[in-house]
């Protein structure tokens, strides 16, 4: 009986262990917590910002440096960093129907 509780036990145990990082990985907190630390820990800014739905805004910051981070706050003021990079390039904006 206790061989079949240990097996049953690291069963369940490598079911629900995998979930864990999933979890962890997206990282959450209030809007303020994470805008300040992108603007003291890698000097990045808001370049941008759009409604995904009534109730998801979607934030993009960037550093000098060309460090980007994409942001997802909901109407509770939850919000938890989406994406995040190296390499950012600005392009210049071209206005539609314009030949460039």
């Amino acid at each position: 009986m206790t061989k079949l509780k240990l097996s049953l036990a690291a069963i369940a145990a490598s079911l629900i262990l995998p979930v864990l990082p999933a979890q962890a990985a997206t990282p959450c907190s209030t809007h303020d917590a994470i805008t300040k630390q992108l603007s003291s820990r890698y000097k990045e800014a808001r370049q941008g910002l759009g409604l995904t739905s009534q109730t998801t805004v979607i934030e993009l910051f960037v550093g000098d440096e060309g460090t980007w981070t994409l942001l997802a706050t909901d109407t509770k003021g939850r919000t938890c960093i989406i994406g995040s990079g190296e390499g950012w390039e600005d392009q210049p904006k071209v206005l539609a129907g314009l030949d460039s």
